[in-house]
């Protein structure tokens, strides 16, 4: 027997068919403009409203199925009142993303890249220091006097609120951060309370952060977001983080704000041209850490992640976190 899901976001035909080759056998998908849809028992949805007006044109769904771990435009309460299952399915592919946008806070925030460049190369020479046998009460603390902050305590803006930027800001609030976002479409005041999630407007949260982390879409309206604007009103020595996409920021301009001061530092996995290409101006800062575009891991991407979503689907389960009873109110 067929199972037929319904997906609650518009997507253009590219997007339609990336998803349709992730259905294992017995399985079909359709989309709002489709036949069928409004037959589907189970109703997947990555970023779109699901409310009431939505689910009365689904009579047979009992299951909404979120792509990822928030369930933010989901009424809860709506899909209780109508007896339906609500189900999340944590997406390793953001969450490798998140945790690799911690690491490049971490490193710009301790200077690691510096830190182990010299180390090995013994810089401390240069200095006039001679290596001391350590001890608990004997030690060369920072023997290279190496800028270093810690993320506690810290303000932390993130610029998108997507399933990667949550995912970011709950690793943050377990280091202690302080959390804003600022995203074209504000997220419900329950999801912001239960993130710990504080809005602002774009450029409050420039001002005010000491890490920015990027975590938009690559698109034409986001083509160079980052620009020298932009850089200028970021607050003076802070950390910009990019692990979105290369062409979101205008790399002219992040250069210019790394080697004014503006920023202490940057950490990035993500380039306009990719592999990075040598003599770049970037690669001539000390001041920032860069990754070979590593931040999606080895996990296959999205393409895995409803790949695994899908069998499961099929063989009668469901994501692992069943929230239709949580209440968030």
């Amino acid at each position: 027997m067929r199972l037929m899901i319904a997906v609650a976001d518009s997507f253009a035909s590219d997007a339609r068919e990336f998803w349709r080759r992730q259905l294992p056998v017995g399985l079909e998908l359709f989309f709002p403009d489709e036949d069928g849809w409004s037959q589907a028992a189970v109703l997947v949805s990555k970023r779109a409203v699901v409310d009431a007006e939505l689910l009365r044109l689904l009579p047979d769904v009992r299951l909404v199925q979120q792509v990822g771990r928030f369930p933010t435009f989901i009424d809860l309460a709506e899909c209780r009142k109508r007896g339906v299952s609500v189900a999340t399915w944590p997406l390793e592919s953001r969450i490798t993303v998140a945790e690799h946008a911690m690491a490049l806070m971490l490193g710009v925030a301790r200077s690691l890249a510096v830190g182990d460049r010299d180390t090995r190369s013994g810089a401390y020479r240069e200095k006039g220091i001679k290596p001391v046998r350590t001890s608990e009460t004997v030690i060369a603390w920072n023997w290279m006097a190496l800028p270093v902050v810690e993320l506690f305590a810290k303000n932390l803006g993130l610029l998108g609120a997507g399933e990667i930027g949550c995912e970011v800001a709950m690793r943050a609030r377990a280091f202690g951060m302080r959390v804003s976002y600022y995203n074209r479409t504000r997220l419900p005041e329950r999801w912001e309370r239960q993130l710990e999630l504080n809005y602002a407007p774009l450029n409050d949260l420039l001002a005010q952060s000491d890490f920015v982390s990027l975590h938009l879409p690559h698109n034409t309206e986001t083509e160079g977001f980052m620009g020298r604007a932009k850089f200028e009103r970021m607050k003076s020595g802070s950390v910009f983080i990019n692990t979105a996409r290369g062409g979101i920021v205008d790399e002219d301009a992040l250069v210019e704000a790394l080697q004014s001061g503006r920023l202490r530092g940057a950490g990035l996995d993500v380039f306009v041209e990719e592999p990075l290409p040598a003599g770049h101006r970037l690669l001539s800062l000390h001041n920032v850490l860069f990754s070979p575009h590593i931040g999606g891991g080895q996990l296959g991407g999205l393409a895995a992640d409803l790949k695994r979503l899908f069998c499961l689907l099929g063989e009668g389960g469901h994501g692992s976190f069943v929230v239709g009873a949580i209440d968030f109110n």
